[in-house]
């Protein structure tokens, strides 16, 4: 990842700013809405004819990307600074959430008892485990049959499988070893507070996972200009080498 000394070379400070780019999910990442790019370089001097001077048009073609790039590290910042904050909505609200869930269990534990509640909460995880086991296997397989059959992959789909054969096995077990009959209206209204907090877990996952996409652009981006900054200096410098050499010949 470059620093901000490197893309200050390309972005002026006078018309945006621009910091290094932080991993940190919570810290909002700058934009750099910028609607011209130069280097920051001092003033030069007036063009001298000579062979070794680095062509303005070589500079040109070396910084062509730059506003595409620009235009690419702000929309990441926006998105990502967005999610961010849609994240921090969603947890605040799902924290909420959990303490109403506490608040209803133990309810439930008052009107039913402990034990037909705890025998409830097992089935209820160990039912729950066998829905993700078997999402596993299934998105496990639609990869390998989009991507073709391989070892790696026949090995991966094959654990997947018997991750679910066990997780099955045990949601029997917990089933014939619990008095269903007693258990039954507990677990129906233990599957409803588990529903909601599931799907409030799955969006913030769906959260996290787009903004990681967003900073992995933003990032991309940030290197892009680095090395794009780091190769007109250098032509630069090469060329005034050049320039040098000639004017010390006799």
């Amino acid at each position: 990842m470059c620093g901000a000394s490197a893309v200050q070379e390309i972005i002026s400070p006078r018309s945006c700013e621009s910091k290094p780019y932080s991993a940190d999910a919570q810290e909002e990442l700058p934009s750099t809405a910028c609607s011209s790019v130069w280097l920051n370089e001092s003033p030069r001097e007036s063009p001298r004819a000579s062979p070794f001077d680095s062509s303005e048009e070589d500079e040109e073609a070396l910084t062509a990307d730059v506003p595409a790039l620009l235009d690419a590290m702000n929309h990441a910042a926006e998105e990502v600074n967005g999610l961010e904050r849609q994240r921090s909505e969603a947890q605040k609200r799902h924290q909420q959430h959990i303490q109403e869930w506490r608040r209803q269990y133990e309810a439930l534990r008052e009107n039913f008892g402990s034990r037909v509640l705890d025998e409830a909460a097992r089935l209820l995880e160990a039912e729950d485990a066998v829905k993700d086991a078997s999402d596993s296997a299934q998105a496990v397989l639609a990869e390998l049959v989009a991507a073709g059959p391989s070892s790696a992959a026949d090995a991966a789909y094959a654990e997947a499988l018997a991750v679910y054969r066990k997780a099955h096995d045990r949601a029997r077990h917990v089933r014939e070893s619990t008095s269903g009959r007693y258990a039954a209206r507990p677990l129906q209204a233990l599957k409803h507070l588990a529903r909601e907090l599931r799907s409030e877990e799955r969006g913030l996952l769906r959260l996290a996972k787009h903004a990681e996409t967003c900073k992995r652009r933003y990032g991309h981006a940030m290197a892009e200009l680095d090395r794009i900054s780091t190769a007109v200096h250098t032509q630069r410098r090469l060329g005034r080498a050049a320039l040098a050499d000639v004017d010390g010949r006799p």
